[in-house]
């Protein structure tokens, strides 16, 4: 990790892929890579256009204007600049001046960069510690990690985004989860990275769950566990760092353990020890349907059948789903009938995020 310091032009926080600005005879540019990329891109959509590129421009300096013109198929959120020259027109997205001429030579075209326009600093190629910092609760930067895959889903291009979380069975799951481009995970019961063999303190657990989080940085964690089994004050603290959800295995536990989460926030507080709100989700059966009084404590459903998605249009609270392929037609019909996430497998994630959009 590289950090560069200088001076804030306009503030704010912007995490994403660099792109460089290189000077020819004078005239800045984007990179080839990037230009043959932004072809490449828009030849494949034809009239369909993606989601745009979300980027950091990294150069020297900018000439007036420069970030008001229009890149097709790109989105600059964020600037880093190795002079301190001041600009014209300040840009509507966090800008970094004065971080000194190594910031274009030590940073590669498509490196992860943050600016930290309220500090005046820039990181490239961050580690995941500082990735989860700036993107934690409290700390969230406006504009997320990290390239297109990473860009949540939105219904009809511009409908409400759909986040899809991956099911993960172990470590190396997790990590092949974030690089195709999960907005979550799920860890189910029994799988190796909590097996029913795990009898782990309360310390043990925060250690595992902070270990996930690193590799998440920051984004949202389902965890299935029986009540039992986990402890509620290392998911309240690991929620802190990210959205957490425990996924239980009745609606009717769901008052129980609202209960002590909320002595447990008391506790926490009287401290002084982070944490964050658990979100409570339960597995809903196909011949299930919860009470009012589980519904109250309840922040979602995990749904068995996706048959069930029939019902849940009378349910008050915002559903999830169970893994399934991504079937185009499958997609649109859940999500017509009020469903918030998709579940699938590592595999299946860019396809049912495709199947998103073209709903």
């Amino acid at each position: 990790m590289l950090i560069y310091h200088g001076q804030s032009l306009a503030p704010g926080v912007a995490i994403a892929a660099a792109a460089r600005l290189e000077e020819t005879f004078g005239m800045p540019q984007l990179s080839p890579e990037r230009q043959r990329h932004m072809g490449e891109t828009l030849l494949r959509a034809g009239l369909d256009l993606p989601d745009p590129d979300q980027i950091i421009v990294v150069a020297r300096r900018l000439p007036p204007g420069f970030l008001a013109s229009s890149f097709p198929g790109l989105q600059v959120i964020g600037a880093a600049l190795g002079d301190d020259l001041p600009l014209f027109d300040i840009p509507g997205c966090p800008v970094v001046i004065g971080a000194g001429d190594d910031l274009l030579a030590e940073t590669s075209e498509g490196d992860i960069v943050i600016v930290d326009g309220d500090r005046g600093r820039v990181y490239v190629s961050p580690d995941a510690q500082t990735l989860a910092r700036y993107q934690g609760p409290g700390r969230r930067a406006r504009r997320f990690f990290l390239d297109p895959v990473h860009v949540e889903a939105r219904r009809g291009g511009h409908g409400p985004a759909i986040p899809v979380l991956a099911a993960v069975a172990d470590w190396d799951d997790v990590r092949e989860a974030m690089q195709a481009g999960a907005d979550g995970i799920l860890i189910p019961q029994g799988g190796a990275l909590w097996t029913d063999d795990d009898f782990l303190s309360a310390g043990e657990q925060l250690l595992r769950l902070r270990a996930v989080g690193d590799i998440m940085g920051g984004k949202t964690l389902f965890l299935q566990v029986p009540l039992e089994r986990v402890a509620l004050s290392a998911l309240a603290q690991a929620a802190a760092w990210g959205p957490v959800h425990l996924v239980l295995d009745t609606p009717a536990l769901a008052g129980e353990a609202r209960a002590e989460l909320d002595g447990l926030e008391a506790e926490l507080d009287a401290d002084d020890i982070a944490y964050g709100r658990v979100a409570l989700d339960a597995v809903l059966g196909a011949d299930q349907l919860p009470g009012a009084e589980a519904l109250s404590s309840l922040d979602g459903l995990l749904l068995v059948d996706p048959a069930d998605a029939a019902r849940l249009p009378t349910l008050s609270i915002p559903p999830s789903l169970a893994t399934f392929a991504g079937d185009p037609e499958q997609v649109s019909a859940l999500l017509d009938a009020g469903i918030t996430r998709l579940l699938t497998s590592i595999a299946h994630v860019q396809a049912v995020k495709d199947a998103v959009r073209r709903s």
